[in-house]
């Protein structure tokens, strides 16, 4: 298992939204897409833990760290966290993005030695949105779940990524290129199992993070209020799709 650091900084990011009360935000506020420094990923951060608050999630605030810890030695440091999770297959992991993440925030913290959050929201490639939920929409789902119906002709089913957030501001997402290795082995098929990590605006060439809402407590309730259990208890857990999810291409 690798880790995937800096391959290429990424010209777009998006912009800070305008509100912090529910209903008032806007996709267009959140997204704008232009180039921005290197603190824009906290910005966008920041505002989703406005709209996390706003909607009833419980998340803690988030004191940033002016620090690097993924680097040349971060593989030393995921690869045993994962043996000691049980993991020894990220390959597994693919189309499941919340689950995984949600089950690796307590072993993430425990191997940095700083705070980890599980992130919600969009995930952009250049200017096409590879996930793109509204806030709306995970206002819904906070309050109701998921339902059947989201994952029939005209829901949108899993309409969104989630990765983790370290305190640095820098990233690791586990599932993303396995996903995309699935989906499109002939470009991404050697990139299975790896682990995308580093500072947002660098990880990824063109691809773009844009977080909406934090935490466990948001994956617990929106698993709670669901038909299906979407969150892993155990590692026995991990590999297992949602029943209406395996009936549906992803």
């Amino acid at each position: 298992m690798n880790v995937l650091r800096t391959i290429s900084r990424a010209w777009h990011s998006v912009t800070r939204g305008k509100n912090s009360a529910v209903g008032t935000f806007r996709p267009e506020d959140f997204y704008g897409l232009q180039p921005r420094s290197a603190h824009a990923y906290r910005e966008q951060f920041d505002v989703a833990e406005n709209f996390t608050c706003a909607i009833g999630a419980s998340v803690e605030p988030i004191n940033w760290i002016d620090k690097t810890v993924i680097n040349d030695e971060t593989p030393s440091i995921i690869e045993p966290m994962l043996m000691a999770a049980g993991i020894t297959d990220l390959r597994q992991s693919k189309a499941q993005c919340l689950k995984w993440s949600a089950y690796l925030v307590p072993h993430v913290e425990r191997a940095f030695g700083i705070r980890a959050i599980l992130t919600i929201g969009q995930l952009w490639r250049e200017n096409d949105p590879l996930f793109n939920p509204t806030w709306e929409q995970f206002h819904r789902l906070h309050e109701e779940g998921f339902s059947l119906e989201d994952f029939g002709k005209n829901g949108t089913g899993f309409n969104f990524h989630a990765w983790i957030t370290l305190e640095t501001g820098e990233i690791l997402d586990f599932t993303l290129l396995s996903s995309l290795a699935d989906a499109v082995p002939k470009k991404w098929g050697e990139m299975a199992g790896t682990v995308v990590g580093g500072y947002p605006e660098e990880v990824i060439k063109h691809h773009q993070y844009v977080p909406m809402v934090l935490g466990l407590d948001f994956a617990h309730t929106l698993n709670k209020r669901s038909p299906v259990a979407l969150l892993a208890e155990s590692t026995h857990d991990l590999p297992k799709l949602p029943m209406f999810v395996a009936a549906v291409p992803i």
